[in-house]
């Protein structure tokens, strides 16, 4: 087992790594304070890792942003080495509310200040206990109805965390790829 892995299972060999001491535990032969001092620490790399990601995440969120802005690229998709990143665009907003745009959206049908009908906005958010409204129809509805855009922008709350998702495109050969190289029609990028 290396430092690497976490668990070993064969069998009756069953091992988890301490991280607290950076040794292998034999379940069967630990103790219960080492299964306590192993599982309290699992909990706090858990805890690390999961600070560790939000960190990356801005950062890698930062970089794209920055490219973006500088026209590097032009996309909020873009390669590096072997991994692709896709990061959500800073105009994609937060969570809509969608219930009080429907019902306002529902009114200006009512009201004739609105050339929709009112199936088309029932038909417009997904059933559910609370009612939601896709990006696409958000953009639709926008692009559409012009007028609509103050409305819209009036139930979109702030823009949630941001996170980087990375996507290992090469399995385990490692590939050495320049900025602007194409990998399968997509520009690779380097910061």
């Amino acid at each position: 087992m290396t430092t690497r892995q976490l668990v070993r299972n064969r069998g009756d060999d069953v091992a988890v790594l301490n991280v607290h001491t950076g040794e292998v535990l034999d379940l069967r032969d630990a103790t219960p304070e080492d299964l306590a001092q192993a599982r309290e620490g699992l909990v706090r790399l858990t805890e690390e890792v999961r600070d560790a990601a939000v960190l990356l995440d801005a950062e890698i969120v930062a970089r794209v942003d920055a490219a973006v802005r500088a026209g590097q690229v032009d996309r909020y998709t873009v390669r590096v080495g072997d991994y692709q990143i896709r990061v959500p665009s800073p105009e994609a907003g937060g969570k809509v509310d969608a219930e009080a745009l429907r019902s306002e959206l529902l009114q200006k049908v009512a009201d004739e200040s609105l050339d929709l009908t009112s199936e088309a906005i029932e038909n417009a958010f997904k059933a559910k206990t609370i009612y939601a409204l896709s990006r696409s129809i958000y953009s639709t509805l926008a692009k559409q109805e012009p007028e609509l855009e103050g409305l819209l922008k009036r139930h979109t709350g702030p823009p949630e965390r941001r996170r980087a998702t990375v996507t290992v495109l090469s399995g385990s050969t490692p590939m050495t790829v320049a900025a602007g190289d194409v990998i399968e029609g997509q520009e690779s990028f380097s910061w």
